[in-house]
Order: C-alpha cells, then sequence, then structure tokens
C-alpha cells in the first residue's frame, strides 16, 4: 500500500490500483467497468476478502441490471416485415462509384541507381 489508498502490484510491468477511484494503470477497469486481475487481487489480500468484489462491480454487471433490461416483452419479427432483396424493383443497391486517384498513372518503373534493367 502506498500513500492515498494506491497499491502497487510487483508484476511485469508494475501496475497501479486504486480502489476508491476504481482505477488500475493497464486501464482495464476504467475502460469496461468490470475490474480486473490486479484490482481483484488487490481487494482480496488488502482489503478484506472475496465478499467485498461485488462491492467493487459496477452496477451494469449485476443480475438485476440484466433482468430489468429483458423485463419488457421482446416481440419477434414477422417475416412480413422484412423486405424482399431477391426481387428487383425499388430496392436495387448499386455497387459504389469508384472514383480513380488524381494525376497520370505510372507506365513505366522508376529503377535505383546501379539497378539493373
Amino acid at each position: 500500500m502506498s500513500k492515498g489508498g494506491l497499491y502497487e502490484m510487483r508484476c511485469r510491468p508494475p501496475k497501479v490500483v486504486s480502489v476508491e477511484e476504481r482505477t488500475c494503470s493497464c486501464g482495464y477497469w476504467q475502460s469496461i467497468g468490470f475490474m480486473c486481475r490486479h484490482a481483484a487481487t488487490v481487494i482480496i489480500k488488502a482489503c478484506g476478502g472475496e465478499g467485498n468484489l461485488v462491492d467493487h462491480i459496477d452496477p451494469l454487471y449485476l443480475v438485476d441490471a440484466y433482468r430489468r433490461a429483458y423485463e419488457e416483452a421482446i416481440y419477434p419479427v414477422v417475416e412480413s416485415d422484412i423486405p424482399d432483396f431477391t426481387k428487383e424493383g425499388d430496392r436495387v443497391i448499386n455497387p459504389p462509384r469508384n472514383k480513380r486517384p488524381a494525376g497520370r498513372p505510372k507506365v513505366k518503373q522508376i529503377r535505383s541507381r546501379g539497378e539493373e534493367s
């Protein structure tokens, strides 16, 4: 443990973990919201055990958030709502227009000095 609640992990390369700010120098905890192995190790060894791990997980990853996301009905897509792209008609998708680059195309290879023809 260092000053201000910072913990140094002795690994290659060394990592710095702040449990209060939920940050790790590997960047995983900040970007994903789910703790990395460095943070989990610090919480288990220095902050008092595995029961504490759930308190440091972003609420997005908990079961309650999953249940709230899917509590409303999800209706299937009916085949009549899907457009038929196999038939020709108004829904023709054309390939993109390719523009030639500006300038004249090279016709002859430019050889370096000393290179044989």
